[in-house]
């Protein structure tokens, strides 16, 4: 572990929280999508989105991550935060198979769920289902992305997720 001199005591430099804060940004920065507050607050489970704003704000005056203000999904880890995340943790995220320690785990799953699966192919851009739609299906990705998507009040829409090995 890492530790930082702040005087007469000594403190780690990323609370559990903020660890945990900063891999789930670099997780989102490696699939191309960076979060909104909301959705960090969501990630979390945490009920009040000035609690994701107040954590990465901790982030930045670290020196972590970079809040470009007023403008949505533009916030960056800085290569100090890719740095101390890589001293604390041990390894950071990468691309690439066995580069999550899950990886191994959801192969053993799929080894297990085997039998109860059927492999289907969809074209890029198929609406798999619409929000509200009753969830009668489990899809697992082993080639390919998903993308999220949700419709604000005024029509538009914006993507909210990113996921798969590609």
């Amino acid at each position: 572990m890492v530790w930082q001199s702040t005087g007469m005591s000594r403190q780690p430099p990323l609370t559990s929280v903020q660890r945990l804060v900063l891999e789930h940004l670099i997780g989102c920065e490696l699939q191309g999508v960076c979060p909104t507050y909301r959705e960090l607050a969501g990630h979390f489970g945490w009920k009040a989105v000035g609690t994701a704003r107040d954590h990465l704000r901790a982030l930045s005056n670290k020196g972590f991550v970079v809040l470009s203000g007023g403008r949505s999904r533009s916030l960056r880890v800085t290569p100090e935060g890719r740095a101390i995340f890589q001293a604390e943790a041990g390894a950071g995220p990468t691309r690439g198979p066995g580069a999550n320690p899950v990886d191994g785990l959801a192969k053993d799953l799929l080894g297990l769920l085997g039998p109860y699966l059927t492999r289907k192919r969809y074209k890029a851009g198929t609406c798999l289902w619409h929000e509200g739609d009753p969830a009668q299906r489990c899809i697992v990705i082993d080639q390919g992305r998903i993308m999220a998507f949700r419709q604000l009040p005024s029509g538009h829409t914006v993507p909210t997720c990113l996921r798969g090995p590609e």
